[in-house]
């Protein structure tokens, strides 16, 4: 008799165990989820990137200092290798914003 009351209870102590981790990691999410509605800017790449006012000009310095590479230069690095140009402008809009 204690024998099948101790499987007894470790089946409903995983049962119970299974509906908790159901409850905590699947249904309150989904919860939160209609609640709140989902994120609309989740999937939009450009929304991180920093507003720009239509009056702004970016002065990009090419070419005349010796320290900066020529522009033929720059564009072949911008056709290689994308995301690292993308990466430099937003460095560049960043420090323009301070």
């Amino acid at each position: 008799m204690s024998r099948e009351w101790v499987l007894t209870s470790v089946k409903l102590i995983f049962a119970f165990g299974g509906i908790v981790a159901i409850v905590a990691f699947v249904i309150v999410p989904l919860w939160r989820m209609l609640r709140t509605g989902p994120d609309p800017d989740a999937l939009n790449p450009y929304a991180k990137l920093p507003d720009l006012e239509e009056e702004e000009e970016l002065e990009v310095p090419i070419g005349g200092d010796s320290r900066l590479p020529a522009r033929s230069d720059l564009l072949e690095m911008a056709r290689k290798d994308p995301r690292l140009t993308a990466t430099m402008v937003s460095n560049w809009l960043k420090e323009k914003k301070k």
